[in-house]
């Protein structure tokens, strides 16, 4: 079956649900993007030969590697949980490490690769610092996060005083628990934020763009439907609040 978004590892029913309502959203769409493949786009146009990646904050897989892989020279990933990488088969090589203190010598690679990590730290202003120092000149981070002022995370943070229909919510959609193994801080998920932490850092350029999601909310077709209303009412709403995904292209 030719798919929209190719699939590289084995996924949860959730997951695969929710495949099924992008790939429909697409359809009905033709414009609009899933954010891994605007990863893409970004990534291909930052293609050289001999490149090597890095992908921060690894986990279980990184489509845009798996999608490129033969155009890689190296693929390395870092993780600070080993139970976290053991389903990863797109790599070269699993470093077990914190991202506060990369292990590699200064400008090594040329790209870095951040999917759903800078959520989840708790000191982003270092990790930023220690992507800029492994990164070649001209190198680039590319990443996409939540976006914290997106209506499901604030709606979270209403239901806190309801932490068992919280788990429920995100156990439904996700298939797996909201935390997954890490906590989540979202010290890094602004637009304003991600812009001073870029400028700290020493980046040279920054671009940040948000994108919507009806499948992010989709457990069922109803859901779905109220997903697409969401999307589309940046015609009348800030993005801030009806976009979910934060995407980013800062360069050395």
């Amino acid at each position: 079956m030719n798919r929209y978004l190719k699939i590289y590892s084995r996924l949860t029913p959730q997951e695969l649900r929710q495949l099924r309502y992008k790939e429909r959203y697409k359809k009905a769409n033709p414009l609009w993007d899933d954010s891994l493949i605007i990863l893409c786009k970004i990534f291909q146009s930052h293609l050289v030969s001999e490149m090597r990646v890095l992908d921060a904050g690894c986990g279980h897989g990184n489509l845009v590697i798996d999608q490129h892989r033969q155009k890689i020279k190296e693929a390395i990933g870092v993780d600070i949980s080993k139970a976290a990488t053991v389903k990863n088969v797109c790599l070269d090589k699993v470093v077990i490490a914190d991202l506060e203190k990369l292990p590699f010598k200064d400008n090594y690679f040329d790209v870095a690769l951040a999917l759903w990590v800078f959520e989840h730290l708790q000191n982003p202003a270092e990790v930023f610092r220690q992507i800029y120092r492994v990164l070649k000149k001209g190198g680039v981070l590319i990443f996409v996060t939540p976006n914290k002022t997106n209506y499901l995370i604030l709606a979270k943070k209403m239901l806190t005083v309801f932490p068992n229909l919280t788990k429920r919510f995100f156990r439904g959609i996700y298939g797996r628990e909201e935390e997954d193994v890490f906590g989540t801080y979202y010290r890094a998920n602004t637009e304003k934020v991600l812009t001073d932490f870029a400028q700290m850092a020493g980046f040279d350029k920054f671009k940040l763009s948000y994108n919507g999601d009806p499948s992010y909310i989709a457990l069922n077709d109803y859901l779905f439907y109220l997903g697409v209303f969401l999307d589309k009412l940046p015609r009348f709403t800030p993005f801030y609040f009806t976009k979910p995904h934060i995407i980013g292209e800062f360069v050395k």
